[in-house]
């Protein structure tokens, strides 16, 4: 914008040449422009105290008037780049007036202290202050630093999730605090909790676990109160300094003290004829000093400078105080100060401008000119009037601006809500503004939705990330004594779905449950809000507690209704939510059939997406049924047809990336058909792209179904190592109890494979652990490795009760793709047990069938080796019904991996007298 004034310094630029310069590709409104223009007058006063700038030509634009230097030739600058992730910390959007020394302090402190505080009462400049320090130590924390806006809860028990939101954590787990924990175990970062007196009990506690977890992690909190935690250095916030009241004072003396610079600048800003001048100096320092140097009571008071002559003011703030003060004996205490003042600011305001503060208070967190539209304006104020009230606000700091790439956003501090709802309650409005606030959030997350698939997931994430403070309040009030119980159901099913899509899986949770208590206590049938409630449950209880039988009765009343209801969106999300809980207990044969199912709802609605995407479900089916090459078909197609951007074929919203799941199958498919190389490219690609989306639920999928089991069965343990710690990691950071059960179980037989001695009981364990939260597809392959590592070690009872107790499973649920494996690895520890064991030869034999029957050349190669080493070491003709150099020779890659060189050792040993080396992976 300044720019564009200083190419034509002196001339009109008119507001739609502004608008159309400084916003070409938004939609934007003239309240936006206005706001830009005062805060670039703000940013201006800084080097040239009091002077004028730009002239308003009214209804037309404006004019630069200040002399300009053209000598040089102006270049635009360069966008500025954007913060990373790690240090997520707001822009402030004004400098630090007289805060050098405490900032300094701060620094200083923290490099020893770990874990400061500062106090200070509401609008002293505490959230300022930290925002400077963590510009200033931000190449000391590598890790990252991270802002955590408190303000907006009200319920202790949701600050560890909102250390999460700001962490970047997507959690799921009932407690999201261990993992917050996991996520800044051993980094050195900087956490800032800004706004902490409403939730103390929530973040002393939270804040201790942090300091434990990690040495090198600091907190910074900012409170009106000390939060009483352990290791917690208090400094206190000082006043601004002031100048000495004395009558011979000069504008240059007064303009050296901070308190009279934040005068100035902002009196500049709603007055450009503003100039500080000697006779006024010691006014300015009367009126500082009243106000006890509260950085926010200046900036209120500087607000109406536009309005009053600084002597009007000064008399209008001694007699406010004077009347707040009557009958007390000492003066009036800081703390009283900024209540005092807003008094005096709103009784100074217009009647439509206090109407349109007080009602803004019903809102928690970020205000959308549109949203003030409907809630504040609701049909009485036109654009024109509200735009006018909001810049007033705005001009005397009453409303506070925020600037973003989604364009300008209203909010009033934590200090001025407070005030302001009080007056909305006094106004006898409370509840028709909560009422309106409801309507209108509902409306946003229903159109939300509707529209979801055309909107980017950034933008759609942002933007109700920043909902967020407002539909919790909305849904608070709705479900509060003095709410209404209808509106809230009817928010609760809007936004409950949304919540899961953020992520927010508990909250969500039970929003969906509570609002499902709601109108069963009520005795109401309403089959659509409980369909759509019923389905966000579903969703949130896959991941925890997990596909057991709850889970899985929800998702069959879900299409109980749907079908009653002719819903066929809905139809479709509680099917594809039976199979998940099929595929995930690893039940293949349910999950085939639900697949059908699916397949055939898609025929019949005409759905193309749908009929593409039940190939992902049937080929999973397929797969885990043992019938690798239907099931490789059906992969690969959806696998070519897939678009996440595109398409969006998800579960629920943003939550998984189907075309990275269908991969991790198709790479275990690729495997088992003699495709090893293949598979190992597959698995590389994709789990890169899964690391760069960082969605956790596609990323633990990926990690679990193919990463692990991939570089497991090519023998390469340190690719399965790392792949077991990401699953660690991101499993506890989002709290997704299963993985973290799939995750111990594969630590537990890798180091088994690799030669550590693992008890019987923690096999046993492990399986236990499964079946408990329904989740037996691991089983089998896990089963397999811990087997292996018994033959290994020679511990034959061991691995014979292992494999057993897998294959009772396979029988039982139908999961039969690791059948060969545990059949050949039964044949070998029964021969251990027992040389020349008929059992163990039909156990090998009949492991050779299933895996031919199953087409999986990966299976049937490790079977004929380990006929063709019993053979040889029993010093028998090789086994007539094998023949490993023939199938050895059908590969046409993969000769780098493990079965392949063991293979090739063993071919080289064929016709020597002595006995090869064992098959084993690990040893090879």
């Amino acid at each position: 914008m300044l720019f564009a004034f200083l190419e034509r310094p002196g001339e009109l630029v008119s507001k739609d040449e502004l608008i159309s310069r400084v916003w070409p590709d938004t939609t934007v409104d003239e309240v936006n422009l206005r706001v830009h223009i005062s805060l670039l007058r703000r940013a201006l006063g800084e080097t040239q105290k009091g002077g004028a700038f730009m002239v308003t030509v009214p209804g037309r634009g404006y004019r630069f008037v200040c002399p300009v230097d053209d000598t040089n030739s102006v270049q635009a600058p360069q966008a500025p780049q954007p913060r990373s992730v790690a240090s997520a910390v707001p822009f402030p959007l004004d400098h630090l007036i007289g805060r050098e020394e405490i900032v300094a302090a701060v620094v200083a402190q923290l490099a020893s202290r770990r874990f400061v505080t500062l106090l200070g009462p509401g609008g002293i400049g505490k959230t300022a202050v930290a925002l400077a320090v963590a510009g200033a130590v931000t190449s000391v924390y590598p890790d990252g630093i991270f802002f955590v806006d408190l303000a907006v809860l009200d319920d202790p028990g949701r600050v560890p999730a909102a250390v999460g939101v700001s962490l970047g954590i997507s959690t799921f787990a009932d407690d999201p605090t261990p993992g917050v924990l996991a996520k800044l175990a051993n980094r050195r970062a900087l956490i800032i909790l800004d706004n902490c007196e409403r939730v103390i009990d929530g973040t002393n506690v939270l804040a201790e676990q942090l300091l434990r977890c990690s040495s090198g992690l600091h907190i910074l909190a900012t409170s009106r109160e000390r939060l009483r935690a352990e290791g917690e250095w208090v400094l206190n916030l000082p006043s601004l300094a002031m100048p000495p009241l004395k009558s011979n004072m000069t504008a240059a003396e007064a303009i050296s003290y901070p308190a009279v610079q934040l005068f100035v600048e902002r009196a500049t800003a709603v007055n450009s004829a503003f100039r500080l001048v000697d006779e006024d100096a010691p006014v300015i320092a009367d009126l500082c000093s009243r106000l006890d140097g509260i950085a926010l009571a200046i900036e209120l008071a500087a607000g109406h400078a536009g309005t009053f002559d600084l002597r009007t003011l000064l008399s209008l703030v001694e007699n406010r105080f004077k009347l707040l003060s009557r009958g007390r004996r000492t003066a009036v205490p800081r703390h009283q100060t900024m209540r005092s003042v807003l008094d005096w600011s709103y009784a100074l305001t217009s009647d439509q401008d206090r109407m349109v503060l007080r009602r803004l208070a019903v809102f928690k967190g970020a205000i959308t000119l549109s949203a003030a539209r409907k809630i504040v304006a609701d049909g009485i104020l036109d654009d024109d009037t509200l735009l006018a009230s909001l810049t007033n606000l705005v001009d005397k700091s009453l409303v506070a601006t925020e600037v973003s790439s989604l364009g300008i956003h209203y909010r009033l501090l934590d200090t001025t809500r407070d005030y302001a709802i009080e007056r909305l309650t006094e106004s006898g409005e409370l509840e028709a503004l909560f009422l309106r606030h409801a309507h209108y959030y509902i409306a946003i997350l229903l159109d939300a939705e509707a529209n979801w698939t055309t909107t980017p997931s950034a933008v759609w994430v942002t933007t109700f990330s920043r909902e967020m403070g407002n539909i919790r309040s909305s849904l608070d009030w709705a479900f509060s004594e003095s709410g209404d119980t209808q509106l809230a159901i009817k928010l609760a099913s809007a936004a409950a779905p949304m919540l899961f899509d953020l992520s927010m899986v508990q909250e969500s949770r039970r929003r969906a449950s509570q609002a499902l208590d709601a109108l069963a206590e009520q005795q109401v049938v309403d089959e659509p809000v409980s369909m759509r409630l019923l389905t966000t449950l579903g969703s949130a209880m896959m991941y925890t507690p997990g596909p057991i039988p709850k889970t899985v009765e929800v998702w069959e009343r879900v299409v109980s209704l749907s079908r009653a209801l002719s819903e066929t969106r809905f139809e479709a999300r509680a099917l594809w939510g039976l199979w998940t809980s099929a595929i995930y207990g690893g039940r293949p044969r349910e999950a085939y059939s639900i697949g059908v199912r699916y397949r055939n709802l898609a025929l019949r609605i005409r759905d193309e997406d749908k009929r593409r995407q039940s190939d992902r479900l049937l080929g999973v089916g397929l797969h885990m049924a043992g019938k690798q090459r239907s099931a490789l078909r059906r992969l690969e197609r959806m696998a070519t047809t897939y678009d996440h951007e595109n398409l969006r074929w998800h579960t629920v919203g943003f939550q998984v990336d189907q075309g990275l799941m269908v991969r991790a199958t198709l790479a275990r498919v690729l495997w088992l058909v003699g495709l090893p190389d293949r598979a190992k490219q597959l698995t590389e690609q994709s789990l890169k792209s899964a690391v760069v989306q960082g969605q956790v639920i596609t990323l633990c999928y990926f990690l679990a179904e193919a990463a692990i089991p991939v570089a497991c069965f090519a023998g390469e343990w340190e690719a399965a190592r790392s792949a077991l710690a990401l699953l660690q990691e991101t499993s506890s950071q989002g709290g997704l109890a299963t993985w973290q059960q799939v995750a111990n179980g594969a630590e537990i037989a890798i180091a088994a494979m690799e030669g550590a001695t693992v008890a019987p009981s923690q096999f046993a364990e492990v399986v236990s652990a499964a079946l408990r939260t329904g989740h037996g597809a691991h089983i089998p392959w896990i089963s397999c490795l811990m087997a292996q590592a018994a033959l290994n070690a020679g511990e034959s009872v061991t691995g014979i009760n292992l494999v057993e107790t897998a294959l009772q499973h396979c029988d039982r649920t139908g999961d039969q793709w690791c059948r060969p494996e545990l059949l050949r690895l039964k044949g070998m520890l029964l021969e251990m047990a027992q040389p020349d064991s008929l059992a163990a030869t039909a156990c090998l034999d009949e492991a050779l069938t299933t895996a031919r029957r199953q087409q999986a050349l990966a299976w049937e190669l490790r079977i004929v080796t380990s006929q063709e080493t019993a053979c040889l070491r029993r010093g028998t003709q090789p086994h007539p019904a094998g023949g490993l150099r023939s199938v050895f020779e059908r590969f046409t890659e993969g000769f780098g991996t493990a079965d392949l060189r063991a293979a090739q050792h063993l071919l080289g040993h064929s016709n020597s007298t002595q006995p090869p080396l064992p098959v084993s992976t690990a040893q090879t």
